[in-house]
């Protein structure tokens, strides 16, 4: 009984060797591709970054609506937080990388006009004209630069003025 049994087993490895060998480049193709992965995905592990807040004011006001937007001066993501009450948190799913950043902080307002509805279009109420009161300096000409590290504060107030 010991003979048969053994002799079994060298037909099973011998088949199981057989397998292996016939598709080795399909395995070994397998294997590498599931490394890649590995080394791309990181092992699960989520991108770390740095979580930023703070107030955005004008001439010493809280802006009530606006946006402000963080484009990395090198490689990167711009990042695009809204601004409510005076105060910006960027999503937690997009965190700044460390780097340079160019700030761009808009805000629009009501002027008290009122715009008459555009005869091609299928609306037909007029609709309030809002204007963008932040000055150029702060955003299509914007002079605001933020630099970020991993020790640098996450909290980022911004105190805009007319002059």
């Amino acid at each position: 009984m010991l003979v048969k049994k053994s002799l079994r087993t060298s037909k099973l490895n011998s088949s199981k060797m057989l397998f292996l060998y016939r598709n080795r480049d399909y395995l070994a193709s397998s294997a590498l591709l599931g490394l890649c992965v590995l080394v791309f995905v990181g092992c699960g592990k989520s991108q770390s970054g740095i979580a930023l807040s703070g107030g955005v004011t004008f001439d010493g006001k809280p802006v009530e609506v606006g946006q402000i937007v963080f484009e990395p001066q090198a490689s990167g993501k711009m990042t695009v937080a809204q601004i409510n009450n005076g105060t910006y948190q960027l999503p937690a799913e997009r965190p700044a990388q460390a780097g340079k950043y160019l700030v761009r902080i808009t805000a629009d307002r009501p002027t008290g006009r009122t715009i008459a509805a555009d005869p091609r279009s299928q609306e037909d109420q007029a609709t309030e004209e809002l204007e963008q009161y932040i000055p150029a300096k702060y955003n299509t000409r914007s002079e605001l630069y933020l630099e970020l590290t991993d020790q640098t504060p996450d909290k980022h107030d911004f105190a805009l003025t007319t002059n």
